[in-house]
């Protein structure tokens, strides 16, 4: 019998109760969207990824400088998020439940200074956008946090971005192998969409780790998650990881718009690929009816970070 891979897990009780922590928080927000994502990698398939974004206009910086303790999170990461707060425009909440733990996630998007869009080298090409984030478990007795950072590189257009991607240095073959893959779909994502102009690229660092990558945004491309992940089948193949492991995501992914690839490697150098997708109001309802309910914007989906 084939493992059976749903979008939505079987909430654990850490999950539950970290998901109705977050439901609070956004309750009466102006949220800017919902995405959820599935993690590939030859250990598996991980489901159960959820976020959530807000913007922070209007909201009282008490508020705000009270969401690291109603959330539980580490000391230095609640430091870490009052000092970032002042310059951020957007706020991000997210949970992850793998078949071992249940992660909790915020992150703080802010704006650098305007992009240089001459015509340079993509390494002298200016960072146009920051995301911090704070990630730990909920359902350990360490609660300590760690940090992953997010630059977007600007002034880059759609083709210089295929050509950065699949000339990426200093990468083991199976991280080039796994760029190259991301090349691919935004070549086939400006190939069927020649008038798309959305694409934007961010780099992917955790400080202290050897860990990596990049996420490419598919916004407003129209592309289907389905025609980015047949486009991966060799990967997966190489994972170890056969095409019925999928199956039971494929309804959804035929149906829903691909929002982000991040592609990369984690501290043991094995690669792994999250797939973004958009989700609707029906899809999004689906998650919030289990934990209470929170006002939903007209578009729910996380479109600039």
């Amino acid at each position: 019998m084939k493992p059976s891979v749903s979008l939505w897990p079987a909430w654990r009780q850490p999950a539950v109760n970290a998901l109705r922590a977050m439901l609070g928080e956004i309750e009466g927000l102006p949220i800017t969207g919902g995405e959820s994502s599935v993690r590939v990698s030859p250990a598996g398939v991980e489901t159960g990824r959820w976020v959530v974004g807000f913007s922070r206009v209007g909201v009282s910086v008490e508020r705000l400088r009270g969401l690291p303790e109603r959330l539980e999170m580490p000391v230095e990461g609640a430091e870490r998020f009052r000092a970032e707060l002042p310059r951020a425009r957007q706020i991000y909440l997210a949970i992850e439940q793998t078949h071992t733990q249940v992660i909790a996630k915020v992150y703080l998007e802010h704006a650098l200074s305007a992009p240089d869009l001459q015509n340079r080298a993509p390494e002298n090409r200016h960072v146009s956008l920051a995301i911090s984030s704070c990630k730990w478990l909920v359902d350990a007795a360490d609660i300590s946090s760690r940090q992953t950072e997010y630059w977007r590189m600007s002034g880059l257009d759609g083709q210089a971005m295929v050509a950065l991607l699949r000339e990426a240095q200093g990468l083991i073959p199976v991280g080039q192998h796994l760029y190259a893959g991301v090349a691919q779909v935004l070549a086939h994502a400006l190939q069927v969409a020649p008038g798309w102009h959305g694409h934007r690229l961010l780099v992917v660092r955790e400080p202290g780790t050897s860990r990596h990558g990049v996420g490419v945004r598919f916004y407003g491309s129209e592309l289907r998650v389905n025609a980015a992940i047949e486009l991966f089948v060799n990967h997966f193949h190489a994972w170890g990881l056969t095409p019925e492991i999928l199956s039971d995501l494929q309804p959804v992914w035929a149906a829903q718009e691909l929002g982000w690839l991040h592609a990369g490697l984690d501290e043991q150098a094995q690669p792994y690929l999250n797939i973004y997708g958009a989700l609707n109001r029906a899809d999004t309802r689906a998650v919030l009816s289990q934990f209470g309910a929170a006002r939903l914007e007209p578009r729910a989906t996380l479109q600039e970070s």
